[in-house]
């Protein structure tokens, strides 16, 4: 647990430290990339952490649960933007075709993903980890 909490803080550490540096170069922009991209992946690592502690500490399980919220936030957005993609290319293809809309029946493209991801954390983002995610550095 200890080493995804050093890793959440050193990219959101890279967030602060990029952001001022971009009026200076814009190759900063990388570190603000990476840090946009690794911080949110870090906080669903730690949350999940957190979550799977020993009943001993309530403290901790209660921090993790409060870190699920942003988890679960993301995945109904993955499944919200899932089902619209799906919603439009039905739409389109059975119903009125937009003069924008180019493809067919197959080009649901990567809806169902994003309805299936969205849906596996949110069903994540508050329950314990399984026996093999609990094994965690602490």
């Amino acid at each position: 647990m200890k080493q995804v909490a050093w890793k959440l803080a050193g990219s959101i550490l890279l967030l602060v430290v990029c952001v001022p540096l971009l009026r200076f170069s814009g190759w900063f922009g990388a570190g603000v990339l990476v840090g946009l991209v690794l911080a949110p992946l870090y906080w669903f690592d730690l949350g999940r952490a957190l979550r799977s502690t020993p009943d001993g500490c309530v403290g901790l399980r209660l921090l993790g649960l409060v870190m699920g919220v942003p988890q679960a936030l993301f995945g109904v957005l993955a499944a919200l933007i899932g089902l619209s993609i799906i919603g439009w290319v039905l739409y389109n293809s059975f119903w009125v075709p937009s003069s924008h809309y180019s493809g067919g029946f197959l080009t649901l493209g990567i809806g169902p993903v994003l309805v299936l991801v969205g849906s596996s954390l949110v069903v994540d983002a508050f329950r314990k980890s399984r026996a093999h995610d609990a094994r965690i550095d602490t």
